[in-house]
């Protein structure tokens, strides 16, 4: 576009240059009618960029300038993103990797410290489940704090631990569930019986339905209290209904343990063609397995025929099943039992 100006107070007319600068506009300058460009746009005209170059251009140009620096940013926030997102999946992995460790480490220790036959009846911690125990920090949560606190003989403030933490966990049925069976463990290692039995009671009534595996377990742990308690009835309950349950998820070595403990609810009974029956179906169980807790279960077993068939007068064959669980247990070295079982046998 060209535009004609003219100078005051003089008769002069100017016209505005037809350059475009680097901006993309109109060159500003006025210059002489009889000139097309000003001195800079008339020097630089054929190497320049501002020669005969449209608007156009020169947007198509900005444009692709602000294209590039907007790839540029998106390319950086989608690395910083990624690298963000693999180092938090990164973070998740280790995090859920150490939970899962706890997780392990406090079943181990509450599967050696929970009772789990008559023999239970006055309890003892091991050397080794104190040390295993030692690993539990604040960060385990309060139920795994009690736990320890138990295994260090410290049953006292174990029950003040989990007091607090069910004021803190109120509404959540499965941790409550939880809390309330470490609370009854408290008072079993203080031989607190009827106590430890009301908690797990309790443990049995808010647990949900689906809550199979707990439901068994604690069920397991009850019958042990109420079959010392001598309440035979309600330890016959529990068992049946650990049986029903493990044999719906097919635990084998839970199973096993019930049908243990159910054949000496029945002994205890008299009913011994009953506590017979149970035993031969663990033993049907326990046979077809070589894992080494069901070994050691099929030894209990056979010590519990032996004391069966010797108690029925026929001392052939409670012999018989003695000899098969000294078997068992020499293999293990197992000495304590070895002698209790020759102890049987005298």
């Amino acid at each position: 576009m060209v535009y004609m100006t003219e100078y005051k107070n003089q008769d002069i007319k100017k016209r505005q240059c037809q350059g475009i600068t680097l901006k993309s506009r109109q060159c500003t300058r006025l210059i002489d009618p009889n000139k097309k460009y000003c001195w800079q746009h008339q020097i630089n005209r054929k190497n320049g960029p501002w020669y005969v170059q449209p608007k156009w251009q020169g947007y198509i140009g900005v444009f692709a300038l602000l294209l590039c620096v907007v790839f540029f940013i998106y390319q950086c926030k989608t690395g910083a993103t990624k690298s963000n997102q693999e180092k938090i999946i990164t973070q998740n992995d280790e995090q859920a990797e150490s939970l899962n460790e706890q997780a392990e480490s406090l079943k181990k220790i509450l599967s050696l410290i929970e009772p789990k036959t008559e023999e239970q009846v006055n309890p003892v911690i091991p050397e080794v489940v104190r040390q295993e125990a030692e690993k539990i920090t604040p960060q385990w949560g309060k139920k795994a704090l009690a736990v320890r606190a138990i295994t260090e003989g410290e049953n006292n403030r174990a029950k003040e631990i989990v007091q607090q933490a069910l004021k803190e966990k109120e509404g959540d049925l499965i941790e409550t569930a939880e809390l309330y069976n470490t609370y009854a463990l408290a008072e079993y290692y203080e031989h607190n019986l009827d106590e430890s039995a009301k908690w797990y009671e309790k443990s049995l009534l808010v647990l949900p339905s689906n809550e199979k595996e707990e439901y068994a377990d604690t069920s397991h742990i009850l019958g042990v209290i109420y079959k010392t308690l001598g309440n035979l009835d309600r330890a016959k309950e529990l068992y049946e209904q650990g049986i029903h349950i493990n044999i719906e998820l097919g635990r084998q070595e839970e199973l096993v343990m019930d049908y243990i403990c159910l054949g000496v609810v029945y002994r205890l009974y008299g009913e011994l063609d009953k506590a017979i029956e149970v035993y031969e179906k663990s033993l049907t169980i326990t046979e077809e397995s070589n894992a080494d807790e069901m070994i050691e279960l099929s030894a209990a077993t056979y010590c519990n025929l032996g004391n069966i068939y010797s108690s029925q007068g026929d001392l052939d064959k409670g012999m018989e099943m003695y000899e098969k669980a000294i078997k068992i247990y020499q293999s293990r070295n197992n000495q304590e039992a070895i002698a209790r079982n020759y102890g049987n046998i005298g």
